[in-house]
């Protein structure tokens, strides 16, 4: 049985909490590049130093939003796979992203700016990168079933994730920018045919 909170520790709970939820709505409303640790601080009416005693930097913040975002994602949107076809699978996936980004829309600025932050040369977004490391490797395991993925290199697998999130993330953005609505069923059809021609091409052959 966990041992129960002391009162400070569930105090220190709360404010980390409180920091999380206030950085969400601001990210929502001025994105991540314009929002500064003291724009948390001051709505969350603390100190800005206050700050990092619960967060190593603003990176880190946004990571464990992103780690919030895909822990949501995949208990709630990404159901059983373990027993689908592959077209099954390819197609489940980007309607769980679709239905987790209608209901979720500020994930679709957070991911889409997080990634931008993480691709920068200048230091400091490891871990980010270490975010979306782990997402294209879950994603990339759940497009094939666990025998075929042992035929094929876990490189090649995250690269398919990266094509299938960006073709789900990047047709939302420019439909939406173009004031259309969207039409999930043109990425899968996409994606259907060219996912599995592009891993039958990288499956390794028995030595």
């Amino acid at each position: 049985m966990d041992k129960p909170l002391s009162r400070r520790e569930r105090k220190k709970d709360k404010t980390r909490q409180a920091l999380v939820e206030v950085a969400s709505r601001l990210f929502a409303e001025r994105g991540i590049y314009a929002t500064r640790v003291e724009d948390i601080t001051e709505r969350s009416d603390l100190g800005k130093g206050a700050f990092y005693n619960y967060f190593e930097s603003k990176n880190a913040l946004i990571a464990e939003l992103l780690v919030r975002g895909i822990e949501l994602l995949h208990r709630e949107y990404v159901r059983d796979l373990a027993t689908t076809s592959q077209s099954s699978r390819i197609a489940s996936l980007v309607t769980a992203h679709e239905a987790f980004f209608d209901d979720h829309p500020v994930y679709v600025l957070l991911f889409h700016q997080a990634r931008g932050l993480a691709s920068m040369k200048a230091g400091g977004h490891e871990v980010l990168t270490a975010v979306f490391v782990d997402y294209l490797r879950r994603t990339g395991e759940l497009i094939v079933s666990p025998e075929d993925r042992t035929h094929i290199d876990p490189s090649d697998l995250m690269d398919v994730a990266a094509l299938l999130l960006g073709a789900v993330a990047g047709h939302r953005s420019f439909r939406g920018a173009g004031g259309l609505g969207l039409r999930s069923s043109v990425v899968t059809e996409a994606l259907l045919a060219g996912i599995p021609t592009a891993l039958a091409a990288r499956v390794r052959k028995p030595t």
